[in-house]
């Protein structure tokens, strides 16, 4: 199982890398392999997890194929069984609603100790997405002034900044309910 789960992680590194276009952005990581339990012994199972992550539905459902095809592939090549199962956390893309968008960022400059800054789409997957399928929404990155991202192991939360985020859901609340 560790040789057919090592032969599936460098076949679905391809689909990106050989089969979509360059210009499109698109993310298939494996991200988990768990096989074994002791140093001596071969296991009779591997589980391995991963994320497939776009902007474009049609294209994760392409993606979603490629990877069938390729585990059906090795699977024969091998001469085992693979189960792929599909999570039930494939998380659409977070996309802003433009003119609340806009809301959002002429309250931030308020703020004199917030700076807006257009960020670059983010390959991140978020459950906001879902929010922002039933009612316009705009994700805010409020900054924390840490030198390493959001879920590196040495993130380091700034305490300071949750005044400056309630200071904002307050003045954004306020200028919802003035134009309701």
């Amino acid at each position: 199982p560790i040789v057919v789960g090592s032969h599936l992680v460098t076949a679905l590194q391809t689909i990106v890398s050989r089969n979509t276009d360059p210009f499109t952005p698109i993310v298939v990581s494996v991200t988990q392999f768990h096989a074994g339990s002791t140093f001596n012994v071969i296991p009779d199972t591997a589980l391995l997890q991963g994320t497939v992550r776009s902007f474009n539905a049609e294209l994760h459902e392409e993606t979603y194929s490629a990877i069938k095809r390729i585990c059906d592939g090795v699977a024969q090549a091998c001469d085992v069984g693979i189960d792929l199962i599909r999570s039930k956390h494939c998380y659409p893309p977070t996309v802003n609603d433009p003119a609340l968008t806009k809301q959002c960022v002429h309250i931030l400059q308020t703020h004199g100790n917030v700076v807006h800054q257009d960020c670059p789409p983010s390959m991140g997957a978020e459950d906001f997405s879902y929010y922002c399928q039933e009612k316009p929404g705009c994700f805010v990155f409020l900054g924390n002034g840490d030198s390493y991202p959001l879920h590196h192991p040495k993130f380091n939360f700034n305490d300071a900044i949750l005044t400056v985020g309630a200071q904002y859901w307050v003045d954004l609340a306020h200028s919802y309910k003035s134009t309701a």
